[in-house]
């Protein structure tokens, strides 16, 4: 095991999480960059409103039409990105200090520099010449460091439901040294790589859009490969929960158990976890049964339950604002009884 990759690897991530999470300049940077790539997705409301209607985010789905929205736009936004030679730069440049930093390879720092700003299927895309001839070690780098992230559209997609941008961002970054780490130390290096071919990478080809109007259009109609998976995965696992929970209320009531659901089993199961996490007692409950859902099922049906629960919150604080405002809990749910409004899963204290 060549040690340089391994300890350098982790070094960075602690070093830029302790940066990020402990001082308050990191802090206050990432959280301004949070702020604007919050802004940034929010232009993204005014295609989905032209396509699904002004109210879309009141009906049912309004998390998959935000999601599609949100989507399409980053989607296009990196392709135009990409044809500028914008991400290209940024790209190759942090691949190069990455392999500067860990002695790696120029095809996996590439690799996992790239993962920061695009998903699996298309971070390969650029080094896809030296596909071929790399190492079985290079390789299993780059599957290790695609599934060490998410995509850039997917990441667009958890901020516009309410997760926190600055932990999302700091969690793609800090993971790119961490899994160039984790793979040299799984599987080392044992054949000779050949860095002549490797000196002069380019993401370009012959099949790059010709004009801005091409690369925009190329880049929403890849999304939709994207926005029909997450629909039928939604419409799939969702399905699949119900009939769980279904089977789970019915075994529990022959044992003498009320509302045994996959949910509650979660939020007792994964319990201590989110308590050693740091999560406040009264929230615990419900961060494991997010947890449960995102590891068994789907992170959209977690993250879109998360993002109502942070909705409810802000709607909560409005409402109980008024002195003379009163509510009642229902199983999961909070009743408004001055609005009559009811708050689906409740909220959380921390929002």
């Amino acid at each position: 095991i060549d040690w340089h990759p391994v300890f350098w690897g982790f070094v960075l991530q602690f070093s830029f999480a302790i940066l990020t999470l402990r001082t308050e300049v990191g802090y206050e940077m990432f959280k301004w960059v949070g702020d604007q790539v919050n802004l940034f997705v929010r232009f993204s409301d005014g295609g989905a409103a032209f396509v699904f209607g002004d109210s879309f985010r009141n009906t049912r789905a309004g998390f998959f039409f935000e999601s599609a929205g949100v989507i399409v736009f980053f989607n296009s936004c990196i392709f135009v990105l990409d044809y500028y030679g914008v991400l290209e730069f940024v790209v190759l440049k942090l691949g190069r200090a990455i392999s500067m930093c860990l002695n790696t390879g120029p095809v996996e720092s590439v690799v996992s520099a790239a993962n920061i700003f695009i998903g699996l299927s298309e971070a390969p895309l650029f080094i896809r010449p030296y596909l071929p001839t790399i190492t079985k070690s290079e390789l299993h780098a780059v599957m290790t460091c695609g599934f060490s992230s998410i995509s850039g559209a997917f990441m667009a997609m958890f901020i516009k439901s309410g997760a926190p941008a600055s932990h999302l961002l700091t969690a793609a970054i800090i993971s790119a040294p961490a899994a160039l780490a984790i793979s040299k130390l799984m599987y080392p290096e044992m054949e000779t790589v050949d860095l002549d071919t490797q000196k002069d990478i380019r993401a370009r080809d012959e099949n790059s859009p010709k004009t801005l109007v091409q690369a925009a259009s190329d880049g929403a109609a890849f999304s939709t490969k994207l926005v029909a998976a997450i629909m039928v995965n939604m419409m799939a696992f969702v399905s699949i929960l119900n009939l769980t929970n279904a089977t789970l209320v019915w075994l529990g009531e022959r044992a003498g158990v009320q509302g045994m659901t996959f949910d509650f089993l979660c939020a007792y199961l994964l319990y201590p976890i989110t308590f050693l996490m740091g999560i406040d007692p009264e929230d615990s409950g419900r961060i494991g049964s997010l947890m449960g859902v995102k590891f068994m099922a789907t992170p959209f049906v977690a993250y879109a339950d998360l993002g109502l629960m942070i909705k409810n919150r802000h709607v909560f604080e409005s409402y109980a604002s008024n002195s003379n405002a009163s509510w009642y809990v229902s199983g999961e749910d909070v009743i408004l009884t001055e609005t009559n409004t009811t708050l689906y899963k409740g909220f959380m204290s921390v929002s």
